[in-house]
């Protein structure tokens, strides 16, 4: 757990070691000053967590509502990289690099991403996605407050939302989700609240205004 404000290298956790991890940040900021992390060839992340592990980042000091996670290493390209179970409640993500045209996004995963918990989730990303996966995107529940230079969220396979509250504002489109494939590269809507809209089960009315805008604001 953080006690203050603090900065350091990025923090890399390895394949398959079964860790159950929770970060604390009790309100605190943390700096990822370099430097960076991840595979070998690619150390471009602030925060890199492999498969087979699970962990949480939150904060829970009473009064305190968020903890921040932030880079000003120019390296970092990504601040959370993430193959394993991840939860993230009332944390702010803030890759915020004016120099960087190469940013790619705050939290970025190579397979399935799945969101939920009861906290907020806020991520400020103004030259990359804020939350991508080359797989299937999936929020089940939770509040995300997403500001992003490029897509709010991106899905390549699918992006599937269950349920939860949501405020995109983005340069590019609010939810994109594109794949040759032609049984993947969908946005399903099942529920939630978006852009003020509580969805039936279908969603369908709230699709149709995500494909006309590609600023999708929720007004909560």
């Amino acid at each position: 757990e953080l006690l203050k404000d603090c900065s350091g290298a990025g923090l890399f956790l390895g394949a398959d070691l079964n860790k159950d991890i929770t970060i604390d940040m009790k309100g605190f900021t943390f700096t990822c000053t370099g430097p960076a992390v991840g595979s070998n060839g690619t150390q471009t992340q602030g925060f890199h967590f492999e498969k087979g592990n699970t962990v949480t980042i939150t904060a829970t000091t009473v009064g305190t509502d968020t903890g921040t996670l932030t880079s000003n290493c120019a390296d970092v390209k990504m601040l959370v990289q993430n193959y394993g179970d991840l939860t993230t409640e009332n944390v702010i993500l803030d890759l915020r690099n004016e120099a960087d045209e190469e940013i790619d996004a705050a939290i970025y995963s190579e397979c399935d991403l799945t969101l939920n918990g009861k906290g907020t989730l806020r991520v400020n990303c103004p030259k990359g996605h804020a939350i991508a996966t080359r797989d299937d995107l999936k929020i089940t529940s939770g509040k995300y407050e997403l500001t992003a230079g490029k897509q709010g969220l991106n899905g390549k396979d699918s992006i599937r939302i269950a349920d939860g509250e949501i405020r995109i504002n983005s340069i590019r489109d609010g939810m994109h989700s594109e794949h040759k494939k032609n049984d993947k590269g969908f946005i399903y809507i099942g529920g939630g609240k978006i852009d003020g809209i509580h969805l039936d089960a279908q969603g369908h009315e709230a699709l149709a205004q995500l494909l006309k805008s590609t600023i999708v604001q929720l007004g909560i």
